[in-house]
Parts: structure tokens; sequence; C-alpha cells
């Protein structure tokens, strides 16, 4: 009896001991998957973490360089309000007689000439900055008298005017273009016709102003 009791108590002592086992391995199995799963959390924030990081950096970057382009073009903005360019010019006398071929047709009372930019004795325009100027002309012919002339930078004509005065009557030609000049360019109103006149009594006009200065120039006219 004694026997038999000593092996009932080892084999429940066996029992026991392999139970206590067994849990002790679940329990470090559900510990190592406790830590696998934090550690992939803590790997998957990490990398929302740097995502964002880079989104907010890429954005600061965009809008400083929106702040810098806003900037230069408020700039811009205020030099040309500073320091705008325009001119107007017309003829007082009553007939302008006797003007040669490419001859420049002299527009000698100033109305606006803002930057000096226009030489009101040789009728010359001068282009102080780059950019897009707009030009206009107008001219009336003696009574009964037809005439031809053009608008002209550095000496190549861009348009030309045409009118006949009939019988008693004058005649009106107008051009107004918009050009991209560059500093230096010279613009003037010059007849294409000899020995011709026009009837000037205010009627006469050339006018130019800086649209929209540009920092590149141009080489389309000269």
């Amino acid at each position: 009896m004694l026997g038999l009791f000593l092996v009932s108590l080892f084999a429940l002592n066996v029992a026991t001991g392999e139970h206590d086992k067994v849990s002790n391995y679940a329990s470090m199995e559900d510990f190592t998957q406790c830590m696998t799963r934090i550690s992939l959390l803590e790997q998957t924030t990490s990398t929302k973490l740097q995502k964002q990081e880079e989104t907010i950096q890429r954005l600061e970057e965009q809008i400083k360089d929106l702040t810098s382009q806003i900037n230069g073009k408020g700039q811009a903005r205020k030099r040309q309000v500073e320091t705008p360019v325009a001119f107007s010019a017309t003829i007082n006398q009553a007939k302008v007689s006797h003007i040669g071929v490419h001859q420049n047709i002299v527009f000698s009372d100033v109305i606006t000439n803002v930057g000096a930019n226009y030489h009101n004795f040789h009728g010359i325009f001068t282009v102080p900055r780059p950019g897009l100027y707009l030009i206009s002309t107008t001219l009336l012919s003696s009574d009964g008298v037809h005439f031809s002339a053009a608008l002209v930078i550095n000496g190549t004509e861009i348009v030309r005017l045409y009118e006949k005065g009939e019988n008693s009557y004058h005649g009106s030609a107008s051009q107004t273009i918009v050009v991209q000049l560059k500093t230096g360019d010279d613009v003037a109103v010059q007849s294409r016709y000899s020995d011709t006149e026009f009837w000037g009594d205010k009627f006469c006009s050339f006018t130019a102003v800086l649209l929209q200065e540009m920092d590149t120039t141009s080489a389309i006219v000269g």
C-alpha cells in the first residue's frame, strides 16, 4: 500500500510540474507577442511622425517661396509706382511745313513728361527701362494735302499712317501699338514723303507710357 501511495504522489508531482511548465511557456509566448506588437507600433508611429515632419518641412518651404514671390512682385509694383515712365506732346503751331522724308516730326509742346525721357527739340523718346510700352500718335493733314508718316524705333518703321485731305478739308490718321522695348531704344514719328506738311493746332499728338517693366530685353526692333 505504501509503495502504491508513493507511486501515485510521484505521478501527481510529475503531472503538476508539467502543467506549470506549460503555463510558463504560454506566458512567455504571450509576452513575446506583446513585445513584438509594441515594437511594430513604435516603428509605425516613428514612420508616421517622420512623414508628418517631412510634410511640414515641405509646406514651410512652399510658404517661404510664395512669400518671396509676393514680396518680389510687391517691390516690382512699388518701383513702377514710384518711378513711372510716360509722356504726351502736341504741336501748338498751326501749319507745319517743309518736312523732309525720314525727318522726325517734332511734337514741340509737352503735355506730360514723367521721367524727362522725351526730347521735344528732336521729337525723340528714349526708353529708360526695358518693358512693355504703349505708343500712340495722331496726325492731321493740311487741307487738301495728303501725307504719310511712320512710327519708327531705332530707324525701323513699325507702323505707318496715311491720310489725304479732300478739297479744303483736313484728313486725320492714328496708330497705337504695344511693343516690348529695351533701355536706350529711340522712338519717333517720321515723315515718309518729302517736303510735306501737317496741321498742328493741338490736333496732332505723340504719346508713350510704360505698361509693365520687364527684366528681359528685346531684340525685335532695331
